[in-house]
């Protein structure tokens, strides 16, 4: 017998419904919409992927009659409200497309609000499951919240539940737009305006304005070093751990493997710095907000590379990474610069290639300065580069760049004894 809970959805708003039965953690039935497109959002999401949305149970989209005693009248508004999520989805991996459905407000502070793929791009294609749409204060339907729980395969390496995501829809003229709840959910936290940097501070964050006004000051310098003219402000949420930047980007929870951290979003020119050690001064994700303008997409090497080499990472700026890289290659003769570069690599031979990239930047400022490194970065820009790529764009053999890159590897190990 068909559940009298998915009644018929009016013609009007859908014009059919399929729905399947699914258990995650606990929500045992989903509703798969498939419905035709009602407006400019909806079209441009025809030409994209099918989208992966199912309903949890508790959330019905048939319009609820005027009549029914007991029931939030702005819960009629719902099934629009879902069908624009629903659309968003088909189109969120285009980063062109997914602009027009977000606000005016939104769009006037960044130029894509999606802060969520800034730490987790993967909740583009997997399945997702909207588990609750509300309106945010009961009884007005002009602001919603969607809460969407994202699955994928539920093996060892990618267990089922991988993120909940939470966004607001608000009504905007006549039509309905995504909202980013951080700004709502921010509005009382202090911020303070340092130069191109806009920090923003989490309750828990005690402050350093001095470090603040040194971060700033290198930015400028860096700008200027590498042909950046007149570089955008860049929003600098500074937090106690990655739990609190997830809730930020609009996940109220994600795997991850760290607890500290920083995650950067170019197009947004949002910095995410989650990482104590670093506070004010995350400067390897400062560096990939400002240099995305000039390194486009590039290969890892070069994007994460020189964010290592400018900024540290992993808690360390770049001359105590050095010193634990040199640390590595004394405690292994074998590994090579060539071995370090491939692609398939595990355990702590990957966890040293991006410091080896940096250190290979290092080289190249030291040989020919900044415009050693800018030769460096388009040589490389693209793919994973070869020994013999890199020693040519340098000027070197591929045993003369194996030597002198170790050479200035270990050199970092000989300063901290001293």
């Amino acid at each position: 017998m068909k559940n009298p809970v998915l009644r018929s959805i009016p013609g009007r708003l859908v014009a059919r419904v399929e729905y399947r039965r699914a258990v995650l953690c606990g929500v045992a039935l989903a509703v798969l919409l498939d419905a035709p497109t009602a407006c400019a959002q909806a079209r441009a999401a025809t030409a994209a992927r099918a989208s992966r949305l199912a309903l949890g149970f508790a959330v019905d989209t048939t319009v609820t009659p005027a009549t029914w005693w007991g029931v939030d009248r702005a819960m009629a508004a719902r099934p629009a409200v879902v069908r624009l999520w629903r659309d968003y989805l088909a189109v969120r991996g285009d980063s062109v497309r997914r602009a027009a459905f977000w606000s005016m407000a939104d769009r006037r502070r960044m130029t894509d609000p999606d802060l969520a793929l800034a730490s987790e791009g993967y909740i583009v294609n997997v399945n997702a499951v909207l588990v609750e749409a509300l309106p945010l204060v009961a009884g007005d339907s002009s602001r919603w919240v969607l809460r969407t729980v994202y699955v994928g395969g539920g093996t060892t390496t990618r267990p089922g539940l991988l993120a909940m995501e939470r966004v607001h829809v608000v009504r905007e003229g006549e039509r309905w737009a995504l909202t980013h709840p951080s700004t709502l959910e921010t509005v009382g936290w202090r911020r303070a305006h340092v130069g191109r940097l806009e920090y923003v501070l989490h309750p828990d964050i005690h402050f350093d304005s001095a470090r603040a006004a040194e971060t700033a000051r290198w930015l400028d310098s860096t700008a200027l070093r590498f042909g950046i003219a007149d570089p955008a402000p860049i929003t600098y949420y500074q937090l106690p751990d990655l739990q609190a930047a997830a809730r930020v980007m609009g996940l109220d929870w994600a795997l991850t493997t760290d607890r500290v951290g920083g995650r950067a979003n170019p197009r947004a020119r949002v910095v995410f710095a989650a990482d104590p050690r670093f506070g004010e001064a995350y400067r390897h994700e400062i560096a990939h907000v400002l240099l995305a303008s000039w390194l486009g997409e590039p290969s890892a090497f070069v994007g994460e590379g020189i964010a290592y080499w400018l900024g540290g990472a992993r808690g360390q700026p770049f001359p105590a990474m050095m010193r634990d890289l040199a640390a590595y290659l004394t405690t292994h003769p074998d590994v090579r610069l060539r071995s370090l570069l491939g692609k398939e690599r595990l355990g702590a031979v990957a966890s040293a290639r991006l410091p080896a990239a940096a250190a290979v930047f290092e080289l190249a400022q030291r040989r020919d300065g900044d415009a050693g490194v800018r030769h460096l970065v388009e040589a490389t820009r693209r793919g994973t580069p070869s020994a013999e790529t890199l020693a040519a764009s340098l000027g070197l053999t591929p045993a003369e760049l194996e030597t002198r890159w170790r050479a200035l590897v270990i050199s970092y190990a000989r300063t901290a004894e001293r």
